[in-house]
């Protein structure tokens, strides 16, 4: 994944580029990936923004987060010394 920011809204983004290249839009959307992100609306899911196929180079554009679950778990490793997070930190991101 990589940041970019939208020239008209100036708003960043982070861009993910799928490895496999796609024939057509159809095939593109089939992915299971695609389907669940575009139906999820949950402040503890990243929102995908946008899907993008270019040269048969599939793009999937997300909202920018200031962190994943592995920087907390490292974090609290480097803070705390302890492997895994607390057990409430774990319910509180599975909710």
């Amino acid at each position: 994944m990589f940041q970019a920011t939208n020239k008209k809204t100036r708003e960043v983004v982070a861009i993910k580029k799928m490895k496999k290249p796609f024939d057509s839009w159809d095939e593109c959307m089939a992915l299971r990936e695609i389907k669940t992100l575009r139906k999820l609306n949950h402040t503890n899911v990243v929102k995908l923004k946008e899907v993008i196929r270019d040269s048969n180079k599939l793009f999937l554009i997300f909202e920018i987060m200031n962190g994943t679950i592995l920087d907390l778990i490292r974090e609290n490793k480097r803070f705390r010394g302890q492997k895994g997070l607390p057990e409430e930190t774990i319910r509180n991101v599975m909710r």
